[in-house]
């Protein structure tokens, strides 16, 4: 079967994420290393994602979580100066590789189980993109076909009350979206 949907699971740097105050917990290397192993366990315990679907790690080094991720996941390197620019560059990444859809989750925000994934990839048939909303109208998981990917300008996922705007955007660049939750 013909894998067409890539399941992409974004680590923010933590100096990031103290930077605009989302995870003020995450104070050093080993506070971070810590809290990615750990997802990293948990994530080992999921059943696979529906058939189709392939799921990646995308960290700062491969090393960052001492290989602890399943074997089943694959694995990248983030690409870019800015967390925009790499999430950016992992839509893109995905589609090069050959990919229709992809979807990006960020994985500290939102510890999400692949059965609500599986959901959210069934809920998108038919449109273009699909959006989960996070805390505060942030973006916990966003997912594009190719299509959007073109069109679109801006990854400002984190952004309080991005939604609102990304939905405005659709609409004017003719993109058609579903809201899930979860």
């Amino acid at each position: 079967m013909k894998i067409d949907c890539l399941i992409a699971l974004f680590s923010i740097d933590y100096l990031f994420l103290k930077e605009v105050k989302l995870r003020e917990s995450i104070s050093s290397d080993q506070d971070y290393n810590e809290s990615q192993e750990a997802l990293a366990k948990a994530w080992a315990k999921e059943p696979a994602p529906a058939s189709g679907s392939e799921m990646a790690c995308f960290q700062n080094t491969l090393s960052s979580v001492k290989d602890c991720f399943p074997a089943g996941f694959r694995r990248f390197i983030l690409v870019g100066n800015s967390p925009e620019e790499q999430v950016r560059n992992i839509f893109e990444l995905g589609f090069e590789k050959g990919y229709r859809r992809v979807i990006f989750v960020e994985h500290i925000l939102e510890n999400i189980s692949t059965e609500k994934i599986n959901h959210i990839i069934a809920a998108w048939e038919g449109t273009d993109m699909v959006l989960v909303p996070g805390d505060e109208g942030r973006v916990s998981i966003w997912g594009m076909n190719e299509k959007a990917f073109w069109k679109w300008d801006e990854f400002r996922f984190y952004v309080p009350e991005i939604v609102v705007e990304m939905i405005a955007e659709a609409m004017e660049k003719n993109i058609s979206y579903k809201i899930v939750t979860v």
